[in-house]
């Protein structure tokens, strides 16, 4: 093994700049896309700022539900202060809850309950409002099943649940039921219910992985097809056996690199990844390697080898559904997802059939006849 690393390092080391260049290249592209993308997100928390004099059970509740409204940042300031930096536009909204917040929720009276105040530049008042008017409602909803259901009971001479137990039911039946389900993606975030999202974190390593090592196996060509390629018979190593011990120090490097990749994402920049997320990328490095391994082997030029890769490229990515909206394919060609190489990948699943494919295609390329035969002289 000492040996076959040293050949390659004769063969990178008169242009091994290029070499990690397109080997760091995913790295590095999803590191800083990571960052653009949590600086920006963070920039786009919308500033609300709370009034509370006691934070009652349900009020502490409604809180809580405010508190977890995507990019909202919740600001608890006392009345005057919230003014003040209303009015210097640090703060886009403002909600006053009174201290009889409970017994308004209790009683069903919805006049004051809580009082807005926005400034002549607030841009994000209107649905920040209309997330907690839906969580009141919800609160008097149930507060008035409490109440019909308690004098159902006092009718029938029964002793009626407690407000907070039918609160609790409610709650239940919500979380069952799940009515309408919305969700918000960034690029660490997936989730198994359609929706339309930012191109993601996985989306441009994908790109950059893919690109890169169609770039990288180029060595491929140039190697197999130059003259003294020949040579390899008059080694210890066949030449197909010594191109694929070759092609395992190139997958050793990229899957190195992609860990690397992972170590930095999770402890360096606190970005939560999915275990099978990472199985899923792994599998696909395998197996875009070794696919592209064997779309090399059909090239004497390089050219030509360059001109196919940029073709594949832009077909995968612009059928891929990154960039351009592929619901109509996929509503009406549900095995379209199945069969695309990058569609499994980017919703952070595995792509079987392309990976034994590729490794059942490697293992025949091994076992047939070897093309290059010694000559003697």
């Amino acid at each position: 093994m000492i040996q076959l690393i040293q050949t390659r390092w004769m063969h990178i080391r008169n242009h091994y700049k290029s070499l990690f260049f397109w080997l760091l290249l995913p790295l590095f592209a999803t590191t800083i896309f990571t960052t653009i993308d949590t600086t920006v997100e963070d920039q786009l928390r919308i500033p609300v700022g709370i009034v509370t004099e006691d934070k009652t059970p349900l009020l502490q509740e409604l809180l809580e539900s405010i508190e977890d409204i995507p990019h909202v940042d919740v600001h608890y300031v006392s009345y005057e202060e919230g003014m003040h930096q209303l009015e210097n536009h640090q703060l886009d909204s403002m909600y006053v809850f009174p201290e009889h917040y409970d017994d308004s929720v209790h009683t069903n009276e919805r006049r004051g309950i809580v009082s807005q105040y926005t400034s002549n530049i607030s841009f994000a008042a209107i649905p920040v409002r209309e997330s907690i008017v839906s969580f009141i409602q919800e609160q008097l909803n149930r507060s008035k099943a409490a109440n019909t259901i308690e004098k159902l009971f006092q009718t029938h001479h029964e002793v009626p649940p407690t407000k907070e137990e039918v609160a609790e039911i409610s709650r239940e039946i919500q979380a069952n039921e799940k009515l309408i389900e919305t969700t918000l993606l960034f690029s660490e975030e997936h989730s198994t219910t359609p929706a339309s999202s930012f191109i993601s974190m996985i989306d441009i390593w994908v790109i950059f992985t893919l690109f890169s090592t169609m770039m990288i196996f180029e060595w491929v060509v140039r190697e197999r097809n130059h003259p003294t390629y020949v040579r390899v018979n008059f080694t210890n190593y066949q030449p197909k056996k010594y191109a694929i011990y070759q092609l395992m120090i190139y997958l050793f490097l990229f899957i190195l690199v992609d860990l690397c990749m992972f170590a930095v994402l999770t402890y360096g920049m606190d970005v939560s990844i999915r275990l099978f997320s990472m199985v899923s990328m792994i599998v696909f490095r395998i197996t875009i390697v070794c696919s592209i391994f064997l779309l090399a082997l059909l090239f004497k030029q390089r050219f030509s080898y360059l001109m196919v890769c940029v073709f594949l490229f832009i077909l995968l990515i612009g059928t891929s559904g990154m960039i351009l909206p592929i619901d109509g394919i996929l509503r009406h060609f549900p095995l379209f997802a199945t069969l695309h190489p990058l569609q499994p990948v980017i919703h952070g699943e595995i792509s079987y059939v392309w990976l034994i494919f590729s490794s059942v295609m490697s293992v025949l390329w091994l076992v047939t006849k070897e093309d290059i035969h010694a000559k003697s002289s």
